[in-house]
């Protein structure tokens, strides 16, 4: 039965809702991890875990980048055989999650060999969980891609639950351990991953995975080079500010970034969760001009919610800074108004993420950056240099200013792409008719996506 306007507006508007309550939830307790590692191990104990987490979190973007991301694109969960592509794409996790684990594994033996023995001890502690903190992860976007975010929320539901009842047992006990707490969050994310199974009747399989993963490797690769790209600017980023401005204006720096980054951080994920399922569903039913609507929706959403994040931080973000880390932050509003200018710019690339991402144009997303971190180092180099902390903030305007204009240029040279490939318009039609994706698969290569994007 068809819905009407109404109804499937409010349909969008409450998977929304819920998208972003699930992220949220997510998020805080991710936070509530750190702060636990904080309390019971103290500075070194989070600075392993710290530095465990950041391993975690290079695994999470790659199987997305792998397996969830091209699972959105071409619309598995749509499809009659839903059920064997959701067995293919937890094969795929469990082996790349196998591999992690071991790599994960060796290098905190090695660490450890190498007398760093807190971060070895972290790395090895969550080393074994890293398939099952992959298995709950990928049941969160299963719930995304099949327009059900009432199940992500769900299992994260039961992940929180399970970690919490873990975490008060390492606090009755007295247990003074970063990998306790670890322990903890791994439980969680076992229990999220085994209700997962429960959510979907799926019978967990190695088998199809490897192939999946080769099948979309044409594009996907390129959207795990740009994520590892990103990881590395991150670093680098650090380093280079760390060894121009020093200990102090780092700090303050950290402190106004991460007054941004926390909410608006949430509000970009929620919109890649939301935006990457109903953008390919859009394509794949209306062709270019649905695709163009949902992306620029999904735009404006972000750009005018990071925009009021930046308003609260404009008015309150001296005493902001004060409450969550010391008077002596206050001082870096104004740094953190300028980085939330830069997370708008962030904000209105979204749009054209999700168009590059859809149609499979994937070997740009890596291509800008490439670009986007040349520029971005050069300008934190030189502006940190000539203004200081208030230089890198001004840095991070510059790059997102950069992937904004260059994004654009390549939705416009997909749209020009696309036109190219529509049959003679007759007279009064619009200028472009919605394309199935069959012809675009082929002008690409093959069905299989054989191009490099």
């Amino acid at each position: 039965m068809r819905l009407r306007k109404g109804q499937h507006s409010r349909g969008v508007h409450a998977r929304a809702s819920l998208t972003l309550l699930d992220q949220i939830f997510s998020s805080t307790s991710n936070f509530a991890v750190g702060v636990v590692v904080a309390r019971v191990a103290g500075p070194s104990g989070l600075g392993g875990f710290a530095f465990a987490y950041a391993s975690w979190q290079l695994l999470a973007a790659m199987h997305r980048s792998l397996v969830t991301d091209p699972m959105a694109i071409e619309g598995d969960v749509h499809k009659e055989e839903v059920v064997t592509s959701m067995k293919r794409g937890l094969a795929a996790e469990m082996l790349l999650g196998s591999v992690g684990a071991l790599i994960m594994g060796l290098f905190g033996a090695i660490l450890w060999v190498l007398g760093q023995r807190t971060f070895g001890i972290a790395v090895v502690a969550m080393a074994p969980w890293v398939p099952l903190l992959q298995a709950q992860d990928y049941w969160r976007w299963m719930g995304f891609l099949s327009r059900r975010p009432s199940r992500s929320l769900a299992n994260d539901a039961m992940f929180n639950c399970a970690q919490a009842a873990a975490i008060a047992v390492v606090l009755a006990a007295h247990l003074h351990s970063a990998a306790a707490v670890i322990t903890s969050w791994g439980l969680g994310g076992a229990v999220g991953a085994l209700y997962g199974l429960r959510q979907y009747r799926v019978v967990p399989s190695f088998r199809g995975g490897l192939h999946l993963l080769r099948s979309r490797w044409s594009f996907s690769k390129w959207i795990a080079g740009n994520q590892l790209l990103t990881a590395g600017a991150t670093q680098m980023y650090v380093a280079i500010s760390a060894a121009i401005l020093g200990p102090i204006a780092l700090g303050g720096f950290k402190a106004a970034q991460a007054l941004v980054i926390g909410p608006a951080g949430v509000l970009i994920q929620a919109g890649g969760s939301l935006g990457l399922p109903e953008s390919s569903r859009a394509y794949s039913s209306k062709g270019w001009w649905g695709l163009l609507r949902v992306s620029r929706l999904v735009t404006a959403a972000g750009t005018v919610s990071i925009a009021a994040c930046v308003i609260v931080v404009g008015f309150w973000g001296s005493s902001l800074l004060r409450l969550f880390y010391g008077p002596e932050f206050a001082k870096f509003q104004s740094v953190a108004m300028l980085i939330g200018i830069g997370f708008i710019l962030i904000g209105l690339a979204l749009g054209p993420i999700l168009v590059l991402k859809v149609t499979r144009r994937t070997k740009w997303l890596f291509h800008t950056q490439v670009l986007d971190l040349v520029v971005s180092l050069c300008a934190i180099a030189i502006l940190s240099s000539m203004y200081g902390v208030k230089g890198t903030a001004i840095a991070t305007i510059i790059s997102g200013a950069l992937e904004l204009a260059t994004l654009r240029w390549f939705q416009r040279k997909t749209q020009r792409s696309l036109e190219a490939e529509e049959p003679p318009v007759v007279a009064g039609a619009p200028p472009l008719v919605p394309l199935p994706v069959a012809p675009i698969n082929r002008a690409l290569g093959s069905t299989a996506l054989s191009s490099d994007g």
